[in-house]
């Protein structure tokens, strides 16, 4: 049966009166795999390579991430992680195997993502290519070259470039069975999308806005022959689904803590400031005030290819955006928290909706007010900057390896190492990484002291306590990082002020989101002479 006959319009064909019987592959709008699209994805992932050598060091939750993907088996990456973390068994699996075959270095732990990122790079201009023309699919492939998060989280130990692979495969498959409906390829697609849900968490969102989406156009096509066809892959996407929510997610999401700690869709919003928060997490891909008021320019051409291809490919256009919706209304449920990276596996979708925008209003805008042109400068601006200051100053987040390098070339016998309440998972694993096990260390309480009837209870002697430990200790050395106010308190400062009352700074090292201090404090600091 033909891609027109089966699903029409996804390429912008008419609708047929009746269904049909031959089997016709369809062609796409454009040549999927162009020079420019060659040009592009290289320097998108020379960009992504670039960051992966650069090597930052672990921030807290890639190191709490880190030591459960050391310390367990197989069998027990399955159990409840750690720290609250929540992640998909099969990405678990894939990261311990590059840690037995590739070491426990951060090249070995992020290689799963970096793999994953040029997945994403490689089927982006398939999928676009299915639905646009030559202009806009050059247009989509930029975007996700040169997407700032993409970027980032193609060098994190996290999941969710992952998501990303895992949802761009799912469009790539669906689309080659809109184009053909043959029984080898709804086979691919059962068993793609069974797969998928132990490898991202969000791949639910993304079969179960795909599988509605045509479902309801059979029923409205009363196409049931179709529907039953259909059904078989229903099934064995239902039954993974099952089989990993009783092995691993049940255990994962069990948490209520996850549930009082991260935000949720309010529709309609209570509040301006929740709208701007969808906004954001949808179309805001940096923290920058700058970055973030070109949000508005993105969601303007998103908006406009939402139009265009709800008129013009209607199936192709549901295909593309049904998983957000799905996505959306789970948050709204509060099952789903709405963070930007729990909503990165839509930007491929995204992304080319945005450029279908960009291309309408082109081909509509006259010569003398040339509207698509500006749209495309505006729409490429931020990404192309950002992914420029990235290729000059490479990605870093909390720089700890590096001031504990700076202290260990500096340490001397009977040196004390205290290590900040936040430090401690990044400590643990550079500890184990270079096998540090001669340190005289000594572990920070925390401030926060535990939570109760969802507020933090707090422990104000936490620093007194700590300090009064190194006490006459001539040579100590102060590790802090992940040290952002918290509760209104800036714990860091406020250990400043203990430790000048009570010793004496011989040295200190800034680096990015990490600081080492080095203090006598055997005798406090002599008092200022009067005037």
């Amino acid at each position: 049966m033909s891609a027109e006959a089966a699903f029409p319009n996804v390429a912008g064909a008419p609708h047929p009166p009746e269904w049909q019987n031959q089997q016709t592959d369809v062609a796409p709008l454009t040549p999927v795999y162009s020079r420019g699209v060659w040009l592009l994805i290289a320097a998108g992932f020379a960009v992504r390579l670039e960051q992966y050598l650069h090597n930052r060091s672990l921030w807290l939750d890639e190191a709490m991430m880190a030591e459960n993907i050391l310390h367990r088996s197989f069998h027990q990456l399955a159990e409840k992680l750690s720290y609250s973390l929540v992640a998909p068994i099969g990405w678990l699996w894939l990261e311990k195997l590059c840690q037995l075959g590739f070491g426990k270095g951060e090249e070995a732990l992020r290689l799963v993502s970096l793999l994953a990122s040029a997945g994403v790079l490689l089927l982006t201009p398939w999928v676009a290519a299915q639905v646009l023309g030559r202009r806009a699919q050059l247009l989509a492939t930029a975007l996700v070259a040169f997407h700032p998060s993409l970027i980032y989280y193609a060098t994190e130990l996290k999941p969710y470039e992952n998501d990303v692979a895992v949802a761009a495969l799912l469009w790539s498959v669906a689309f080659a069975v809109l184009r053909r409906g043959s029984a080898a390829r709804m086979a691919l697609f059962a068993l793609a999308g069974a797969a998928a849900v132990w490898l991202s968490h969000p791949a639910v969102f993304v079969l179960a806005g795909i599988g509605g989406t045509l479902a309801v156009y059979c029923a409205a096509q009363r196409a049931w022959t179709r529907l039953a066809a259909l059904l078989p892959m229903f099934v064995a996407w239902s039954a993974s689904f099952l089989a990993d929510y009783v092995i691993a997610l049940r255990a994962s999401s069990s948490n209520p803590g996850l549930l009082n700690t991260y935000p949720f869709l309010h529709l309609p919003p209570r509040h301006f400031s929740q709208l701007d928060e969808l906004i954001r997490v949808i179309f805001g891909w940096q923290q920058e005030p700058w970055a973030l008021t070109l949000a508005g320019v993105v969601l303007f051409a998103f908006l406009a290819g939402c139009w265009h291809m709800a008129r013009r490919q209607r199936l192709g256009f549901w295909v593309l955006i049904s998983p957000l919706v799905v996505a959306l209304l789970a948050s709204m449920l509060h099952r789903y928290p709405i963070l930007l990276r729990f909503f990165l596996f839509a930007a491929p979708a995204v992304l080319i909706l945005a450029a279908a925008g960009v291309e309408a209003l082109r081909q509509i805008s006259p010569r003398t007010l040339p509207a698509g042109c500006i749209l495309l400068v505006l729409v490429l601006l931020q990404p192309v900057f950002t992914t420029a200051e990235y290729v000059v100053r490479p990605i870093r987040a909390e720089e700890f390896k590096a001031v504990l390098k700076y202290a260990l070339a500096r340490r001397q016998p009977g040196d004390v190492f205290y290590i900040y309440c936040y430090a401690q998972h990044q400590f643990d694993y550079y500890q184990e990484l270079y096998r540090l096990n001669d340190l005289n260390v000594v572990r920070g309480s925390c401030f926060r002291a535990g939570f109760k009837n969802r507020a933090f209870l707090h422990n104000w002697n936490f620093l007194r306590d700590d300090f009064s430990k190194l006490q006459g200790q001539k040579r100590v050395w102060l590790l802090f990082t992940h040290d952002a106010p918290v509760d209104g308190v800036d714990e860091k400062l406020y250990a400043l002020h203990f430790l000048e009352e009570d010793g004496t700074q011989l040295d200190v090292r800034y680096e990015n989101g990490a600081t080492v201090f080095l203090y006598d404090l055997s005798r406090p600091p002599a008092a200022a002479p009067a005037r």
